[in-house]
């Protein structure tokens, strides 16, 4: 198995906090805000995994969709249209088929502890 690639490009940007222990107050200690690479346009900003999520609008018309025999693939194509393009989204594929994974999962817990109840 082949070591994946270093994607580090040392950018020297950082921010350290400091926590006071005795106020629980937080302070900056250090800030540097210099890059040595280019930025992430704002048209794509959407597209980081940190920026993606799926509004509680979007998933009850994905959920909607899926109730009507819609399968993922199609529901996710239908999404540019209605929000100017792919990049105006806010989310992936890959988000729609985890989001409803996650859904499945509370309903299970949700029927262990329904027959534990019982």
């Amino acid at each position: 198995m082949d070591p994946r690639p270093i994607t580090r490009c040392g950018c020297g940007a950082q921010i350290k906090v400091h926590v006071d222990q005795s106020t629980g107050r937080w302070f900056v200690d250090k800030f540097c805000d210099e890059h040595n690479h280019e930025m992430l346009t704002a048209r794509f900003r959407g597209l980081l995994r940190s920026h993606r999520v799926i509004k509680e609008g979007d998933m009850h018309q994905i959920n909607s969709m899926r109730k009507a025999g819609m399968r993922v693939p199609t529901i996710f194509r239908a999404f540019p249209t209605q929000c100017g393009g792919f990049e105006t989204v806010g989310f992936e594929i890959k988000d729609i088929y985890n989001a409803i994974e996650k859904q499945r999962r509370v309903r299970a817990r949700d029927a262990e502890c329904a027959l534990k109840y019982l």
